[in-house]
């Protein structure tokens, strides 16, 4: 149950680090910026907070756990 926590939550983080657009070069990351449209921007970044959130939650859960083992 340990692991299946973390590996929620790593998949929540890639998630996260993909809709932020957290593993392009600069140049990407500058051509996206300015090719976006403002409401796909605050999707894009909703998808990314909620994902880091719930990647949290599953860590402290798989920490809660293994603590308490």
């Amino acid at each position: 149950m340990f692991q299946l926590f973390i590996y929620i939550g790593c998949g929540f983080i890639l998630i996260s680090g993909v809709a932020l657009g957290a593993w392009t070069t600069p140049e990407q990351q500058r051509r996206n910026f300015n090719s976006e449209q403002p409401s796909d921007k605050r999707m894009r970044n909703k998808v990314a907070t909620w994902s880091f959130l719930l990647a949290l939650v599953c860590l402290a859960i798989a920490g809660l756990i293994n603590w308490l083992d």
